[in-house]
């Protein structure tokens, strides 16, 4: 559950809106109402689509944002309640979009791709995590072992955005601890 307060960016919006309207009234000469309101909604429609693709990923912008950027590679360890299983180096690649993410984990054994993915950010309690869902696919040799598998994980992400922590459960029973630090 993501709590986003909407009226600040509803404003924005209106407000901005109204301002490329005066802007284009006054400054191109000619234009119908017609004309002017779509010339207003291109330029909207730029504006909206170059902030949604880079410019809300600049940490100056992450303030203004409902949820941190976390896009980029993660490395840490994965342990596990699984009979006679060691700490597990893993790789993560985080894609992160302003409307869908999703990650990728690796290990020298399987990967796992997130089929599910959602933000759990509730400021005032203080809750900020991510929530996702996978499908384990271990390499071809490893299945005498550990079969294709899915699993869910809750994994909390500190004040910088640096670094996530939490654990996992899978269909087979069982559970263990993720915890991810983001490559500089």
């Amino acid at each position: 559950m993501l709590r986003i307060n909407y009226k600040p960016w509803i404003y924005i919006s209106v407000f901005l809106v109204i301002l490329i309207y005066i802007f284009i009234d006054n400054y191109f000469d000619g234009g119908s109402i017609f004309a002017n309101i779509s010339k207003t909604s291109t330029i909207c429609g730029i504006v909206f689509l170059v902030f949604t693709k880079w410019l809300w990923k600049f940490k100056w912008l992450a303030k203004l944002m409902p949820f941190p950027y976390l896009g980029g590679k993660w490395n840490g360890e994965l342990n596990s309640t699984y009979p006679g299983c060691k700490p597990i180096n893993i790789s993560v690649t985080l894609k992160h979009g302003f409307f869908h993410s999703y990650l990728i984990m690796n290990t020298k054994e399987s990967k796992s791709l997130s089929k599910s993915f959602v933000f759990n950010i509730d400021e005032e309690l203080g809750i900020r995590q991510i929530i996702y869902t996978y499908q384990n696919t271990p390499n071809a040799i490893e299945r005498e072992h550990s079969n294709i598998h899915w699993g869910s994980a809750v994994l909390d992400i500190n004040d910088d955005g640096d670094k996530l922590e939490g654990n996992y459960w899978t269909d087979r029973g069982t559970t263990g601890t993720i915890i991810l630090k983001k490559e500089r």
